[in-house]
């Protein structure tokens, strides 16, 4: 099976691979589950990332795609990775990138807040919030790639990166798992609805469980295997 990114070490597109949405000529889940991705109006389409096409998430719209729940995406308090390239062309008012969430109580997303901000946040049961943020302003019309990992639940366990570079560090102790879907431009906010939704371009979206793919600043990646 062809690889969409592969880091220092064994292939991403393995068991621990969950999702791999590589959106460079459909939006289906290529990973060893090949789960069913339902596409709520995204089309593939230019700008191009490393010479392949890329997911359109149309501005002013609620363009998304979904996974219905599964145990893949329920972390648990094991260690996880998600990551993905994504092109802003707004960044006005926050925009969540990846999500899955039950309710307002469960639920967990990587998103960008239009005080440039990059935030984590995972929420179970209403009471246990863990937020993980850095200082970002993406530059419009610019390719970032962009991750959250989390090593261990203990303290500082929880590393965002751009680019490669670690921009935040954090504590996320939750057992996650909650049984929404999984959402892609889109996902669960304090009020139970979908909302903050993407407006820009994505490409090589994935999950990983219990592997904590990068854990100090590494080169991303620089072509599509």
């Amino acid at each position: 099976m062809i690889n969409l990114i592969q880091p220092i070490g064994q292939p991403l597109n393995n068991t621990t691979c969950k999702v791999n949405i590589r959106g460079i000529a459909d939006t289906n889940d290529k990973s060893p589950g090949a789960h069913t991705v339902t596409n709520n109006g995204v089309t593939v389409t230019s700008p191009q990332f490393l010479g392949f096409n890329s997911m359109q998430f149309a501005a002013a719209s609620t363009d998304n795609l979904s996974i219905a729940s599964h145990a893949d995406f329920n972390f648990g308090l094991n260690p996880f990775t998600i990551a993905g390239r994504f092109y802003f062309t707004a960044a006005t008012s926050s925009r969540i990138l990846i999500g899955k969430g039950q309710d307002a109580n469960n639920r967990y997303y990587l998103g960008w807040s239009g005080a440039n901000v990059l935030n984590w946040q995972s929420v179970v049961s209403g009471a246990s919030q863990s937020v993980v943020t850095s200082s970002f302003t993406p530059t419009l019309n610019t390719a970032y790639y962009i991750a959250i990992v989390r090593e261990h639940t203990g303290t500082n366990g929880a590393y965002l990166f751009v680019n490669g570079t670690k921009l935040g560090t954090g504590t996320d102790n939750n057992n996650i798992t909650n049984t929404g879907a999984v959402t892609v431009g889109t996902g669960m906010g304090g009020g139970g609805t979908l909302t903050s939704y993407f407006d820009g371009s994505a490409q090589a979206i994935q999950i990983m469980k219990n592997r904590a793919v990068w854990t100090r600043d590494f080169t991303p990646p620089s072509h599509i295997y």
